[in-house]
């Protein structure tokens, strides 16, 4: 039952012979709250002025203000006090909760979600306050929080949640990570894309780029993205990330070119839209698989350098070739068919076994990648992908060699 019931509670003291009705006050709330089968608590205060000594023991009582009670179907939803300053990753956090108790007996058991740390609750008059403590973390950055109030009514239970509050926690870049791609041939006098990328919030003010040469460490550039040039044999490179918070340096990244009469370059063919890839991985290339779409073009393709494989190129789908390459055994050609407006339709791949692996269908305009020199195999593939396949390719050969 829900509703408001208007009663007249009897709130008495004992009066003694000759006592006067004006020397006493008693403090009754106007209305109370209470949840449908669930118990009502109303309070009732005396204040007795002084000079009172009564004898005789009589009944006196206050019925001019009547006491409403309310009823309700459903509780209140809990208000959550969220942090007043910006969070800063290593500091602590509070948030409190304050949901209403209808009965003394029966306080509302109050959870938060998710439990993110410690939480403590305390009753106090009328109301139940629960507070979570815990430290930030970039972890919790993001996090929807969330507390919820249980009332325990012999009828069925009753809960209810309060709004969502999303964390916002400030932290110095995380994860940060300097990748490369070659935008002409590995060798010498060739070009090099590199990126690098970071967690932070706020969002990275500035990236700079750094060389290892021996033991110096060599300021290149700034960005996000930098071209270069390549002259040497070997190179070092990293990033480092920085906003309000704090710095993050990059794992290193290195690239070894070849700088000997036997490196060469099939240049990319395709549309060339999306985002640029190259395969990376020390040793010779062991391994090769190619994804496609049935009836269509090519959409990803993995490269294995000795006992690892390198990242997809492109994207995976349910359609997968593969073949192992013997020990020995080079890829010594890469042919196919593409499309100049959208994709790469078939891809070949030939060992100096004489061994294939065809994948695609064989459709649009031919290509035929190899090396200049007879000694070169295979060393990498570069080019662009977007969300449906590979739109560019270009092979890369040499001869293998260990980086220093």
């Amino acid at each position: 039952m829900t509703g408001s019931w208007r009663l007249f509670l009897l709130c008495s003291l004992l009066q003694g012979a000759g006592c006067n009705a004006a020397q006493f006050e008693a403090l009754m709330p106007a209305s109370v709250t209470t949840l449908s089968g669930s118990c009502v608590t109303v309070p009732c205060s005396f204040t007795v002025r002084d000079g009172i000594d009564c004898g005789n023991e009589l009944k006196f009582s206050f019925k001019e203000n009547p006491v409403t009670i309310q009823i309700k179907g459903l509780p209140e939803a809990p208000r959550l006090t969220t942090p007043k300053e910006p969070v800063v990753e290593g500091t602590p956090v509070g948030l409190g909760c304050s949901a209403p108790s209808y009965c003394d007996t029966h306080p509302p058991t109050v959870t938060w979600t998710p439990a993110l740390g410690l939480s403590t609750q305390l009753q106090q008059n009328d109301t139940v306050t629960s507070t979570l403590t815990f430290n930030a973390s970039h972890l919790h950055h993001g996090n929807n929080v969330s507390c919820t109030a249980a009332y325990h009514i012999p009828s069925g239970n009753k809960t209810v949640t309060s709004t969502r509050y999303q964390l916002s926690i400030l932290f110095a870049p995380r994860n940060t990570s300097a990748v490369g791609s070659p935008c002409l041939p590995a060798g010498e006098g060739g070009c090099l894309n590199l990126t690098c990328t970071s967690h932070a919030n706020p969002a990275v003010s500035e990236f700079t780029w750094y060389r290892i040469h021996g033991e110096q460490t060599l300021k290149i550039g700034t960005g996000s993205s930098l071209s270069i040039q390549l002259w040497n044999a070997h190179y070092v490179f990293f990033c480092e990330a920085r906003n309000e918070i704090g710095t993050e340096k990059s794992d290193v990244y290195k690239i070894g070119i070849q700088a000997n009469e036997f490196s060469s370059y099939s240049s990319a063919l395709g549309s060339g839209s999306g985002t640029p890839f190259s395969s990376k991985g020390e040793g010779c290339i062991t391994g090769v698989k190619v994804w496609e779409l049935p009836n269509s073009h090519i959409t990803g393709i993995q490269l294995r350098h000795g006992a690892n494989w390198g990242s997809v190129l492109g994207i995976v789908t349910t359609s997968e070739l593969s073949m192992e390459l013997f020990e020995g055994e080079a890829i010594v050609q890469v042919s196919g068919k593409y499309n100049p407006v959208d994709y790469i339709y078939q891809l070949t791949f030939r060992t100096s076994r004489g061994r294939s692996l065809i994948a695609g269908q064989p459709l649009q305009v031919s290509f035929n990648f190899y090396p200049k020199f007879a000694r070169a195999e295979l060393r990498m593939l570069s080019g662009r992908s977007n969300d449906k396949g590979i739109t560019s390719l270009g092979a890369h050969w040499g001869i293998v060699h260990e980086m220093n």
